[in-house]
């Protein structure tokens, strides 16, 4: 589809995306998707929020130590080679993948630059939960698309998330005022949208992350052989460990006579870890697995897409993880507490959640095209 306005996408922050592999990836698939629609002129705003304006991402340590977090500077020098490592490979990927725009914006200028956009798109993730990289304000107003300086631009909010939508009433009307402005509303979790709808009096969809805007061969093409031929359990937790799953993936592996690999966003982390993955090695290690273990919202959602056997466990704001299990009907597969089940029966994915996918997938992508087409023809 063809149109001379310009999309520009305004997502979770990818100027640090080495500790998070589903912020690189959903922009990532939201782009692959607006391409495969002959949507051209778009790209990713260069955004530097408030809490990461200055940060110096190659020498973390200095901007630890100037801050007085002696014991974080001390473990990034420690450690600081994985580090790097990791960073390359992430920023790597982001260069030869993304399309970003070669203006950088910055929190502390963005409402006052002139913007070279008719449509901004507020993409995915936790970008509307209070406190989000911001520590002066409640929410960042770039990610709600609401600075001056935006007025005059069509607006779509595709799948962002308020995470616990932990707002106080007196904050409710900032909120409202923000997405009062947008031309279409949707948001990730179904919590939300009753929320959004029920106490904003905004209308609003529920859609899928990005990431099922594309199949699983969409993916193919970035998948490392890293893990090709390997038969082992995979543990990932990128945020709060859970010793509840430590204990159920080893109590599964003993069972099953399989190794366990673990991926880890920390460097400085336990044992054989690996800390030092680049985005394919992230997708190699759930394609791969016999079985995954995780807190992670978007390695069940990937579990998913590749039809893998998962356990879905929890963490600090599990809402979002607990609502997708519950959306593909694959409520047991999420632990709370300490009574967990490892005998399940094997997800049934060439049937209902199969299924389910596709119409859930078929529903969002036909959201999504029809707002696209309503704020770029009309």
């Amino acid at each position: 589809m063809e149109s001379n306005k310009k999309i520009g996408i305004v997502s979770v922050d990818i100027n640090t995306p080495m500790f998070n592999y589903g912020a690189v990836l959903h922009t990532w698939a939201f782009e692959q998707y607006l391409s495969k629609h002959n949507f051209t002129n778009f790209e990713v705003l260069n955004y530097y929020p408030e809490s990461i304006e200055y940060q110096n991402r190659i020498l973390p340590f200095w901007d630890f130590f100037t801050d007085c977090h002696p014991r974080l500077s001390l473990n990034y020098c420690l450690h600081y080679f994985k580090y790097f490592r990791k960073y390359k490979a992430i920023r790597r990927f982001v260069k030869k993948e993304l399309i970003v725009s070669k203006k950088k914006y910055r929190y502390s200028s963005i409402a006052r630059q002139k913007l070279p956009y008719d449509v901004l798109i507020a993409e995915d993730d936790v970008i509307w939960a209070p406190g989000f990289l911001c520590r002066k304000e409640l929410v960042d107003k770039t990610f709600y698309l609401a600075h001056e300086n935006m007025e005059c631009c069509k607006k779509i909010a595709y799948a962002p998330s308020m995470a616990e939508c932990n707002f106080k009433n007196e904050e409710f009307e900032i909120i409202r005022s923000y997405l009062s402005s947008f031309d279409f509303v949707s948001v990730r979790e179904q919590y939300q949208k009753e929320f959004v709808i029920n106490r904003l009096n905004i209308n609003c969809e529920k859609v899928l992350d990005a990431v099922f805007l594309l199949d699983e061969s969409d993916y193919s093409r970035i998948i490392s052989e890293r893990f090709k031929g390997k038969k082992f359990i995979l543990v990932y937790l990128p945020a709060d460990d859970n010793i509840e799953l430590r204990k159920s993936a080893l109590s599964y592996s003993k069972e099953h006579n399989l190794p366990i690999i673990e991926l880890t966003n920390k460097i400085w982390d336990r044992g054989n870890a690996i800390s030092t993955c680049g985005v394919e090695d992230f997708l190699s290690g759930i394609k791969y697995s016999t079985c995954v273990f995780t807190n992670s919202f978007h390695a069940v959602c990937f579990s998913i897409i590749f039809q893998k056997e998962f356990y879905a466990f929890s963490r600090q704001n599990a809402g979002k993880v607990k609502d997708i299990c519950s959306l593909f009907d694959l409520s047991e597969r999420f632990n709370e507490g300490d009574n967990i089940s490892l005998d399940l029966k094997t997800i049934d994915y060439k049937g209902s959640v199969n299924n389910l996918r596709k119409k859930l997938s078929d529903e969002s992508k036909t959201w999504l095209l029809s707002a696209m087409k309503e704020v770029l023809f009309k």
